[in-house]
């Protein structure tokens, strides 16, 4: 699976920090910061074919792709029967089982014969359903003609070298993908910058070995050994290594890895001030702020007793929402996260960036908040729950540091181990951190151990109920009120689980001062349907159970507030670079939530699948329409609501109510030009276990 490339177009200080980046005033112009990942491109393959020459494996690579396959040999005598006569299975290669990136791209020939992947489901069994296919799991397994034996044969994994991002390289390592230098054992590479006096130099080793068990870098300054260390299997750690204090003009780095082949990576390599003080306290002063974005995914706003919510439901978060501006009339752009992610990053409407289905990115001609915020000096990292926000839909645009968690590993409390790690490496710069997590998503888990106990249990009772009949007939309306229920009380206990964790992670960080100048923004990205008006999830009709989001500012020295004017997650990106003290782009729409202008109507689009819905907020007043220019000039609509009068809209207009048809006639120009590409959305290949990755949070062909 791979993105269409595309022409990038970055901010216009997007290069700066590539090569040497002063962040400030001319006062603070000594504290800089030099990324060594600018300008680095991998080395020709052949260096490794001759490193790993003996090790069992073979390198093969192509001009067209940036990666390179790895082959090992498996003889016939390898396979063992298992089970049936016409199954055979065979331990995996070395250490070939690792899954170097989401999408994974695999092959296995026997003689000459190609065989077909079918997806591995539970490490236990694959469904092998005719001959010629076969399985990647804890081993792999065939599935032949019965009498038909195995001959020799040859496994290979596509290994992934990382992409160009204007001038810097973007490195690859598992659920990673962050400004690098791709390094792997057998090769070497030489950086040459100048080093301000009172300089370290900083990276994230990784390291996972094909064959064998460990590695050794090393990192030399003109010629002499500055630095050298060994990692093991899967190792991660943090190095900060002194540079002579006077500094040196066109030094040169060199850095190197020796021993077992695997791949490995020096992650956001920087050379930056020694003495950086802490966030809020910078030894130069602190010009711009830094910015905490944190994102709970499908958290409905009325999980929050200021939206409307019941008070135990997340207690802690009650509390600290007391201390925030609190945007009451807060919508999504989007019912669901690919959507409405592409707006908040990108600035601008569903419609005009594209990615509206499975099969689209965010476009890379866009400017993104993180592009922007990183041209102007700015410290960019992430780290997600995959899915959507992932890099194969361009979410890590602009993103120095971007990890992903599969399904497999969601757990928040990692998740925000590792948001405390990314704060940890801090090296002087300011911070923009995106956080997102699927706590709150289908399937829903319960407890701080996030257990799907009682989410199978309810899905088995489901299937009992029949659930399949007509929700429209009136003997089956007591049953869907109480499968409505049972599915919102797991939902809330996900809800109150979440509350759990992330309000004392949110004050921790408060009392540390990150807050004292910077600004944390928590929000969502739609909500979640249950049968409040026939649907369940975030599809169809963009009523307020799924477009409704909390949307709360804390620090920074706001006043805490209540603000009832319209709010929209476009407006993310304006808001931040106000903060920022840096130009928004024209290009992005939304204004900024700190500068208030007149009241102005917010859209909400949903326009999947052949689905095409809008939603009008005016003021106290909401149309659901279709999102068609002649529909709306037609004055026709679908549904129209008294919002604040009717929050939870069961109290449709009448016919005879003369508003909702005119608003949309008033709507209609400004809706046509909003439905106008303003780019041509990328494209992204699906691979079989991304579409089940996909379809395990419910995004199922």
């Amino acid at each position: 699976m791979r993105r269409t490339p595309r022409p990038v177009l970055r901010p216009v200080l997007g290069g700066l920090l590539g090569l040497l980046c002063g962040c400030g005033s001319e006062d603070s112009a000594h504290a800089r910061w030099v990324n060594l990942a600018a300008g680095f491109r991998p080395s020709d393959p052949a260096a490794l074919v001759e490193a790993w020459a003996g090790s069992g494996i073979t390198v093969r690579s192509s001009a067209q792709e940036a990666g390179v396959w790895v082959d090992w040999t498996i003889a016939a005598e390898e396979w063992s029967p298992a089970g049936a006569g016409d199954l055979w299975s065979a331990p995996l290669p070395g250490r070939a089982g690792f899954q170097h990136h989401l999408g994974r791209r695999i092959a296995l020939r026997l003689g000459d014969v190609e065989l077909d992947e079918v997806t591995w489901q539970d490490l236990g069994s694959a469904d092998l359903s005719k001959p010629g296919q076969f399985a990647f799991g804890p081993q792999l397994r065939v599935k032949l003609n019965v009498g038909e034996r195995p001959r020799d044969g040859v496994f290979s994994v596509y290994l992934e070298r990382g992409m160009p991002a204007g001038e810097t390289w973007r490195a690859f390592f598992d659920g990673i993908v962050a400004d690098g230098l791709t390094l792997w054992p057998g090769e070497q590479t030489r950086r040459t910058a100048d080093v301000a006096p009172e300089s370290v130099l900083s990276f994230t080793s990784v390291y996972r070995p094909l064959v064998g068990s460990s590695a050794e870098f090393r990192v030399s300054l003109n010629g002499e050994l500055l630095y050298e260390f060994q990692a093991g299997s899967s190792e991660r750690q943090e190095h900060r290594i002194d540079l002579p204090p006077a500094g040196l003009r066109g030094a040169e780095l060199s850095f190197e890895v020796r021993g077992d082949p695997g791949v490995a990576a020096l992650l956001v390599p920087t050379i930056g001030p020694r003495n950086v003080g802490d966030y809020g306290r910078r030894p130069w002063g602190q010009e711009r702020p830094d910015l905490v974005l944190f994102l709970a995914d499908t958290f409905r706003a009325d999980n929050l007793a200021v939206y409307g919510g019941e008070a135990d439901t997340t207690p802690e978060l009650n509390r600290w929402s007391e201390r925030c501006v609190r945007f009451l009339q807060a919508r999504s752009p989007g019912l669901w996260t690919l959507p409405s992610h592409s707006s908040m990053f990108s600035g601008v409407f569903p419609p005009q960036h594209g990615a509206e289905e499975k099969e689209r990115i965010l476009s890379p001609d866009l400017s993104t908040l993180a592009e922007v915020l990183g041209g102007y000096g700015y410290r960019t990292a992430a780290i997600t729950d995959s899915g959507f926000v992932s890099r194969y839909y361009a979410m890590d645009q602009g993103f120095g540091w971007f990890e992903e968690r599969e399904n497999a590993r969601w757990d928040l409390k990692a998740t925000l181990e590792e948001a405390d790690r990314i704060l940890e490496r801090d090296d002087g710069r300011p911070l923009f951190l995106f956080v997102h997590t699927y706590r709150t998503h289908n399937p829903y888990r319960t407890g701080p151990e996030e257990s799907h106990r009682e989410w199978k249990e309810f899905m088995r009772r489901r299937r009992e109920t029949r659930v399949q009949r007509n929700k429209d007939d009136p003997e089956f309306q007591p049953v869907l009120q109480s499968l409505a229920r049972d599915f919102l009380g797991l939902y809330r206990k996900g809800a109150s689980a979440l509350d759990a964790q992330v309000a004392p992670w949110f004050e921790a960080r408060a009392q540390e001062g990150l807050f004292d100048q910077g600004v944390l923004v928590f929000t969502s990205d739609h909500g979640e349907a249950f049968f409040e008006h026939g649907d369940r999830g975030h599809q169809g009709a963009p009523y307020d159970e799924k477009i409704r989001v909390p949307l709360l500012l804390f620090g920074g020295g706001l006043e805490p507030r209540d603000e009832l004017r319209g709010a929209s997650l476009i407006d993310v990106p304006r808001t931040l670079a106000q903060l920022a003290g840096v130009p928004a782009p024209e290009a992005w729409g939304g204004q900024s939530l700190l500068s208030p202008e007149d009241e102005r109507r917010l859209y909400s689009f949903h326009l999947e699948d052949g689905q095409r819905h809008l939603a009008i907020l005016d003021g106290e007043r909401k149309v659901i329409a279709r999102p068609l220019p002649g529909t709306l000039a037609a004055g026709e609509f679908d549904a129209a609501f008294e919002i604040l009068a009717d929050p939870g809209e069961q109290e449709p207009a009448t016919p005879t109510d003369p508003w909702p048809a005119q608003l949309c006639r008033t709507v209609a120009p400004e809706v046509q030009v909003l439905l106008e590409p303003v780019v041509d959305p990328g494209s992204v290949e699906l691979s079989d276990d991304l579409r089940r990755r996909l379809a395990e949070i419910g995004y199922g062909d």
